[in-house]
């Protein structure tokens, strides 16, 4: 008997610290064209996110998705990822170049302490002026 295993997909993440944030953030996902829409990618995703949950340190998830890419926009959506910022030019040998950022918030806590940060940024160039 011959066998023949085929990659059908793959996810890869890395995580990232910015300031007092922890954040995961998802480099790729994706399946072979001929076996989407059978949940493969969902499969991943839902891996992707009990993993960030069982870490329990994580604030958000976030990844890019080309501002064109209806159907991985819809599909993150349903996932609870909402838009929150463009990067123009994101993309360099595809067309359109920009990118939707997408983002999961894990955290309750999350927003109050993005408003925390920007606070003190703010109050740090208040006292710069002076």
């Amino acid at each position: 008997f011959l066998t023949l295993l085929v990659l059908l997909g793959g996810v890869c993440c890395r995580i990232e610290t910015e300031g007092e944030l922890r954040k995961l953030y998802i480099m790729t996902l994706g399946c072979l064209a001929p076996y989407r829409r059978l949940g493969i990618g969902t499969l991943m995703l839902n891996h992707v996110l009990k993993i960030a949950k069982e870490d329990g340190n994580l604030d958000c998830i976030y990844l890019h998705v080309q501002v064109s890419n209806d159907e991985a926009i819809t599909f993150y959506e349903r996932s609870g990822f909402k838009i929150v910022g463009e990067k123009k030019d994101y993309y360099k040998r595809i067309d359109p170049p920009d990118a939707y950022v997408l983002q999961k918030d894990l955290k309750t806590h999350y927003v109050l302490r993005e408003i925390r940060i920007q606070d003190c940024r703010r109050k740090k160039r208040l006292l710069q002026t002076y």
